[in-house]
């Protein structure tokens, strides 16, 4: 050990090791002799960090040196959303000022999840700048063992370097992706986002992870429905999940920003479309994104919810009181009827339970007997009928 006589900070001079680690490696490859290692400080204090200001790619959205996480349920648009944030990154829509390269940034996507050939529709339709929007080029792989949609950290620096070593925008969907390689645990996953921080940090950029969130979790916090959810967001400065929105006809669903350098309780309103777009195939129809001019608060005096929709069952058992009415009909009439209006058989046997209709039998004109079903009794069926809404009737096509 020696010390500094300018500064007083003593250093380390010792020859550093060989990394011993996998990690350690990696280190070694994202920062170099950023940091020489036979000078280094064995002690910091608050005062030696510098002051930063966030640099927003997308404000609110995407911020560079940071890791962003889209998460949302099947159907929400989330591609799509990657390829709007391509696009408006393609164009140079950011906070930065004076950028040496101009106005039109550079853009990595990797996805697991469409081909290039979707991905350039959607791009098209958003009105990215395609020069600026990167995709992998494809490698050969075993086709028992397909590895080619997998991603690590050496493979996106390999892709950087061919870049010419400038990008602003890392998307990578799905995150599974990238998380092949690690432990399927907290520590791994950390692990994992930690080296794309790294990336992230060495090259001045954003990265866009997308993931789902766990089925049958609407009464969860939004952070607690991501896949992965606490280790992920530990890392992630920035966590964007895509929703139903309730109560505004233009946007059905919303994005919701759960972040500690964004003002909380911030909703972006947006809807997914379609349209036609001009290739060299001719007319092809694809989808876009269309968000609303400004984010909405949370607990803005938004406009009234849509009242709920009444439930399968509930509508099956609607139609039954009136098919029925005070009559004794044969079951497999009013099934075949339920079913005909677009019920399931498992959605008309959980309204004959809900009703708690009584079977009996009773003969045909043909001298046969037959199961039929209705209600005990006048009072039951009020009993029964009075726990139904108001609401008219109507078949649905879906099915429970």
């Amino acid at each position: 050990m020696t010390e500094d006589e300018s500064s007083g900070v003593r250093l380390n001079t010792e020859t550093p090791a060989s990394p011993r680690t996998p990690n350690e490696a990696f280190n070694q490859l994202v920062y170099g002799n950023r940091f020489p290692t036979n000078a280094q400080k064995l002690s910091y204090t608050a005062a030696d960090v510098p002051d930063e200001k966030t640099q927003w790619l997308i404000e609110g959205f995407l911020a560079k040196k940071k890791i962003s996480v889209l998460a949302g349920e099947k159907s929400k648009g989330k591609t799509t959303i990657t390829c709007a944030c391509a696009a408006m990154t393609s164009h140079g829509k950011v906070s930065s000022q004076n950028d040496p390269r101009g106005n039109s940034f550079k853009v990595l996507m990797y996805s697991n999840e469409d081909s290039p050939s979707e991905l350039k529709n959607r791009l098209i339709a958003a009105g990215a700048k395609i020069d600026y929007v990167h995709f992998p080029p494809p490698t050969t792989c075993d086709p028992y063992q397909p590895t080619d949609n997998l991603v690590d950290a050496r493979r996106i620096m390999n892709d950087i370097r061919n870049m010419g070593k400038q990008v602003d925008l890392i998307i990578i969907d799905n995150i599974s992706q990238f998380l092949h390689n690690f432990p399927n645990s907290a520590k791994g996953i950390r692990t994992a986002l930690n080296q794309l921080n790294a990336i992230a940090d060495k090259y001045n950029c954003a990265i866009l992870l997308v993931t789902h969130v766990q089925k049958d979790s609407i009464k969860k916090d939004p952070v607690d429905r991501i896949v992965g959810g606490a280790a992920i967001t530990q890392v992630a400065r920035i966590i964007m999940v895509a929703e139903k929105l309730a109560g505004y006809e233009n946007y059905g669903f919303g994005i919701r920003i759960i972040s500690n350098i964004y003002p909380p309780g911030q909703i972006r309103p947006y809807r997914v479309v379609k349209c036609i777009i001009d290739t060299a195939i001719g007319p092809t129809e694809t989808t876009r994104v269309e968000f609303a001019d400004e984010f909405i608060e949370e607990n803005d005096d938004a406009p009234p919810p849509a009242q709920k929709k009444e439930t399968l069952v509930m509508q099956c058992a609607r139609f039954i009181t009136e098919f029925l009415g005070d009559r004794t009909v044969a079951s497999n009439t009013v099934k075949n009827e339920a079913l005909r209006r677009g019920f399931s058989a498992r959605t008309f046997e959980r309204a004959r339970e809900y009703l708690k209709l009584v079977t009996v039998k009773q003969k045909t004109p043909d001298g046969r007997w037959e199961s039929a079903i209705s209600f005990p009794k006048q009072s039951e069926k009020s009993e029964s009928v009075g726990l139904l809404t108001d609401q008219p009737c109507a078949a649905n096509d879906e099915h429970f």
